[in-house]
C-alpha cells in the first residue's frame, strides 16, 4: 500500500535538491504514476544543527525541525524523510513530537554498513561527531568505530560548509576529502560512512573520483528506504 512521503527539507537546501533528484532516478518507474508521491517542506530558517551542538549558537533548531515535522504530520505524509545526518542526534525528541514514522537514516546506514566489516569510519559535520550519534549505533551493532583527527575534521568541514554549503561543490577539494577517507582506513576502518548529506551530494557530483573508496553513501540508503517505505519499487541508481 503506498503512502505519502514527507520530505522535510531545507537542512541544506542543495542536499534537499539532491535527495529529490535520487528518489526519482532510484524508482523502478516507466510511468509518473509509478513513482512515489511525496511533500517537500524546504524549511531553510532551521538554525544550523552543528553550531547549536557544539556551543557555537544558542539558536536551538529543535522548535523549528518540529514545526517542519508537524506540518507534514498535518499534510498527510505517513512517513517522514529527513536528509540531514546532524537533525538526528536530537531524534527521540523529534519523533515523539508527531506520530509519523522518521525513517532513522542514521540506524539504516549502519546497519547496511555492518556486512562490510568490523569497523567503520564515521566522516560526518562536528556536530554529530561531537554527540557520538554514529559511534554509539556503531557500537550498539557490534561494531567499532573510528573518527578523524581534529586537524582532517577541521579540513572535513571546510569541505562541507565552505564548498558544498556554499554551492562550490563542483571545485571542492576531492583529493583532500579522500586523504581524510583514506587516514580513517588506515586507522583499521574497513568502510567509511559519508554520515553528511552535504558528502552525499559530493559524491554524486564526483562519484567517478570517489569510486575507488570503500564507502556507504548514508543519502542513498535514505533514498532506498523512502521508496521502499512509500511502496515503490527500488532499482540501483542510474
Amino acid at each position: 500500500m503506498s503512502k505519502l512521503l514527507g520530505i522535510l527539507g531545507g537542512v541544506g537546501t542543495l542536499a534537499t535538491a539532491f535527495f529529490i533528484e535520487r528518489l526519482a532516478r532510484s524508482t523502478d518507474a516507466d510511468t509518473d504514476q509509478e513513482h512515489v508521491s511525496y511533500v517537500c517542506f524546504n524549511h531553510t530558517q532551521i538554525p544550523d544543527r552543528t553550531a547549536f551542538l557544539v556551543g557555537a549558537s544558542d539558536d536551538d533548531p529543535r522548535p523549528a525541525l518540529i514545526e517542519g515535522l508537524r506540518f507534514l504530520e498535518r499534510s498527510g505524509a505517513g512517513l517522514v524523510a529527513l536528509p540531514c545526518n546532524t537533525s538526528f542526534c536530537f531524534f527521540d525528541k523529534l519523533q515523539a513530537s508527531v506520530s509519523v514514522p522518521i525513517i532513522n537514516m542514521p540506524e539504516e546506514t549502519v546497519r547496511r554498513s555492518a556486512s562490510g566489516g568490523k569497523t567503520v569510519g564515521i566522516l560526518a559535520t562536528t556536530g554529530t561527531i561531537s554527540t557520538g550519534l554514529y559511534q554509539g549505533i556503531a557500537e550498539r551493532a557490534g561494531l567499532s568505530a573510528v573518527i578523524p583527527g581534529d586537524e582532517d575534521q577541521a579540513d572535513l568541514m571546510r569541505i562541507i560548509y565552505g564548498q558544498v554549503k556554499a554551492g562550490n561543490v563542483k571545485y571542492a577539494d576531492i583529493e583532500g576529502f579522500k586523504a581524510i577517507a583514506q587516514r580513517l582506513l588506515d586507522a583499521g576502518a574497513d568502510t567509511v560512512i559519508a554520515g553528511c548529506t552535504e558528502l552525499s551530494v559530493l559524491n554524486d557530483v564526483h562519484r567517478e573520483r570517489l569510486a575507488d573508496l570503500p564507502m556507504t553513501d548514508a543519502m542513498d540508503v535514505l533514498v532506498k528506504a523512502s521508496i521502499q517505505g512509500a511502496g515503490g519499487k527500488f532499482r540501483e541508481r542510474i
